[in-house]
């Protein structure tokens, strides 16, 4: 709603216009990798991020998510926060972040799959990544089908998907070539 639009915008523009009052290079670069949105860059810009492979920097994913957890983990175990009220507290700030961040779908993968591993982690339970992966999947199509021809949603998932098969065959050959060196 207007409501809803306002606040984010209002949130962005205090964030954006603090970011060029900073002493900072790139206070347009800084903005875009924080809530993946790159329409304050100049094209020449964009295309150089692009020409270079690291364009990916500027969608916010699990990097993001990854950072903001462990920012506020460290935070909140430093102010003596218990677990629980940590997870709940990040569990907050990463639906707000969703909401900053227009609910891409890398977002809301990269936050639920990070709220699901806090959780069992939590519960002391197992995590799969798999099947985490898997259940958001069909979560963010119950929702929205269309999503299923969103290259966002492509990518994303596949991009994920693609890690957590690879990262074990890897893992092994690492493990059996470099087992000595390190």
């Amino acid at each position: 709603g207007d409501v809803d639009d306002s606040l984010r915008d209002k949130i962005h523009a205090g964030v954006f216009n603090s970011l060029n009052d900073s002493e900072m290079k790139h206070p347009d670069v800084a903005y875009a990798m924080l809530f993946g949105d790159t329409s304050v860059l100049h094209e020449d810009l964009k295309d150089s991020f692009r020409a270079t492979g690291i364009a990916h920097l500027l969608a916010v994913s699990g990097l993001h998510v990854s950072i903001i957890i462990l920012l506020f983990g460290f935070v909140l175990k430093k102010l003596k926060v218990g677990v629980k009220l940590n997870l709940i507290i990040s569990s907050m700030f990463l639906l707000f972040y969703c909401y900053l961040c227009n609910f891409s779908v890398s977002v809301i993968r990269a936050s639920l799959m990070a709220l699901f591993s806090l959780y069992a982690l939590l519960r002391g339970k197992a995590y799969d990544n798999l099947s985490v992966l898997s259940l958001i999947a069909v979560v963010v199509l119950l929702i929205n089908p269309l999503e299923m021809f969103n290259v966002s949603f492509v990518l994303s998932f596949s991009a994920v998907l693609s890690i957590i098969l690879m990262s074990g065959p890897i893992k092994r050959v690492f493990d059996k070539v470099f087992y000595d060196k390190f």
